[in-house]
């Protein structure tokens, strides 16, 4: 379809420019110093159609090519210290109770409570436990609140690389529903859970110019942790996935303005559906994983009991291959190794302590 070119009378386009300075003006600000929960009716939007002949069919929320939406706090980045395609290594095991303490133990901010509650929100559909220990006891998982830091997490076990695994921006406290959603956020990447929009079948096509000067300007983020948070895509071959969830925690808002074809997605504030299956496949209950079958075809991500031992499938197609079996080695995570490796860390007296695990 021909492009249409679109006249404006002067006082019209006059007014435009007027109004569209006026939200730029308004989104930094309220970036950086949101007051109150956004609520839906509150938040800002600016309807743009698509051009024409350049339409995505996706349609979310009922909206199609609409929601530029202004940010009402920070997005949410895990730190880059472990890379994708380790994946597969820092799950924890089906089962485990993971030990969680504020470096803050005076709770300066009013964020404790809050933090113990979405938390745990995960264990409604994964067998893991968070246990929240004194900040003088040893825990796999540390959350600090530093001022200006930025949310942020470490990746699933990678949790004993730091002394510090976690980050919650107290900045943005006061706004309650966006720091509900970031702990959830930051706590499906302590479970080992990836950025969504980095899914090998998202395909979103990134306006990277718009992205790199939004981030840097008004995240402050460094052209490679923008490369690692939003376009580096997972391997498909390194990671445990589903079909790719726009509505997934843990999916980053992606803006009209930063795509090239219209694509738009909004905050999500709680876990999906599809969240919810996921986490359950990647930690199922203990009593639900059955002993190893000859002829099954085992796809990655499976579990199963051999010889005493719970062991992860790493490959798609694990029809007749055991952890004995020659040239097995990469294909089968010890998962009962991973638990005595946590064990034996929780009897340490230092809590600083940083051990040597099995990643």
């Amino acid at each position: 379809m021909k492009k249409q070119n679109i006249v404006y009378p002067s006082n019209q386009l006059l007014l435009l420019l007027l109004a569209m300075v006026l939200l730029c003006s308004c989104e930094k600000d309220t970036v950086h110093a949101p007051t109150s929960p956004p609520e839906e009716s509150a938040v800002d939007t600016m309807e743009k159609p698509c051009p024409e002949g350049n339409k995505k069919s996706i349609i979310y929320e009922g909206k199609l090519c609409h929601g530029f939406r202004i940010s009402q706090f920070p997005v949410a980045k895990s730190a880059s210290l472990l890379v994708t395609n380790q994946t597969n290594s820092v799950l924890w095991a089906p089962g485990q109770t993971i030990r969680v303490k504020f470096i803050d133990p005076e709770d300066k901010y009013q964020l404790h409570a809050l933090v113990k509650e979405y938390a745990k929100q995960w264990e409604a559909y994964a067998s893991i436990r968070f246990k929240f220990v004194s900040s003088t006891e040893t825990a796999q998982i540390k959350v600090g609140f530093k001022e200006g830091a930025g949310h942020w997490s470490l990746l699933g076990r990678g949790a004993h690389l730091r002394t510090q695994s976690m980050n919650l921006d107290p900045k943005y406290k006061d706004n309650l529903r966006g720091i509900k959603s970031t702990i959830l956020h930051e706590f499906g990447h302590a479970l080992g859970l990836i950025h969504e929009h980095q899914h090998p079948e998202a395909n979103i096509n990134w306006n990277k110019d718009a992205v790199y000067r939004f981030y840097m300007d008004e995240q402050e983020w460094s052209k490679k942790e923008i490369e690692e948070n939003l376009f580096e895509k997972n391997p498909v071959d390194r990671v445990f996935y589903t079909s790719y969830d726009p509505t997934s925690i843990m999916h980053y808002p992606v803006r009209q303005a930063h795509t090239t074809d219209c694509f738009s997605i909004a905050y999500n504030y709680v876990l999906s559906d599809m969240d919810k299956l996921h986490i359950s496949k990647i930690y199922p209950p203990v009593d639900d994983i059955k002993a190893y079958t000859a002829t099954r075809n085992y796809q990655r991500g499976d579990y199963m009991v051999y010889k005493g031992r719970i062991y992860r499938a790493l490959q798609d197609g694990l029809r007749n291959s055991t952890p004995e079996t020659q040239g097995s080695r990469n294909k089968w995570k010890d998962i009962t190794r991973v638990t005595e490796e946590e064990a034996a860390f929780l009897s340490r007296k230092n809590s600083n302590d940083i051990p040597l695990i099995t990643l």
